[in-house]
C-alpha cells in the first residue's frame, strides 16, 4: 500500500501483511500517487513543488522530478502506459508526459476561453478505455473539460460537459 500525505511531504509504503512501514520525505506536499503499469515506477505528484516524482517502489528512493504546473493532483497513465496526464489546479492546465523521456510533451488549457484568469481548478482526470478521451473536473468552473487525445501532441478541446457544483472526481465506463 502507498500512501501521499500532504502534511508532512511524505510517501509511505505499508506491507499489509507484516505491518512494515517505510517513510520517504519528497520536501513538498505529496497528493496523489500512480503506479506505472508493470509497477516498476511509483509517480507522485508534489502540491507546492510544481513536479511529479519518480519513485523506485522497491528502495522507496526518487529517481528523477519532473517539472509541471503549479499545484498538480490528480494523475492518470494511458492504457500503454506511454504517457502521464497531471491536472494542475493552480494554472488551468492539464500536462502530458512522455514517460519515457520524462518530459511534458504537452500542456491542455482547461479553461472556458483562452488566457482566461486562473480558477477553472483542474483536479481529477479520466481517460476513456479506447485512450481517445480524456475528461478533466473543472471544479470551479463546475463544468468536465472534455479533449480528443487520440494523437497526444495533437490533442484538441472538444468542449465542456456542465456539471453540479465543484466536481471532484471523474470516471469512465465504456
Amino acid at each position: 500500500l502507498y500512501v501521499t500525505t500532504k502534511e508532512d511531504s511524505a510517501l509511505y509504503r505499508i506491507n499489509l501483511q507484516t505491518r512494515d512501514t517505510k517513510r520517504l520525505f519528497l520536501g513538498h506536499e505529496a497528493y496523489e500517487s500512480k503506479l506505472s503499469n508493470d509497477e516498476s515506477i511509483l509517480y507522485v505528484s508534489l502540491w507546492g513543488g510544481e513536479a511529479i516524482a519518480v519513485v523506485d517502489p522497491v528502495s522507496l528512493s526518487v529517481l528523477a522530478e519532473i517539472p509541471v504546473g503549479s499545484n498538480p493532483n490528480d494523475l492518470v497513465l494511458t492504457s500503454d502506459g506511454k504517457y502521464l496526464f497531471t491536472a494542475c489546479a493552480n494554472d488551468n492546465s492539464v500536462h502530458v508526459i512522455d514517460l519515457e523521456s520524462r518530459k511534458v510533451i504537452e500542456k491542455l488549457q482547461t479553461a472556458c476561453f483562452p488566457d482566461a484568469p486562473t480558477g477553472s481548478t483542474p483536479n481529477a482526470l479520466a481517460i476513456s478505455e479506447n485512450d481517445k478521451r480524456l475528461y478533466v473536473a473543472n471544479a470551479d468552473n463546475n463544468s468536465l473539460a472534455v479533449f480528443d487525445i487520440s494523437e497526444v501532441g495533437e490533442s484538441r478541446s472538444l468542449g465542456f460537459i456542465p456539471t453540479g457544483w465543484y466536481p471532484t472526481s471523474v470516471k469512465v465506463f465504456d
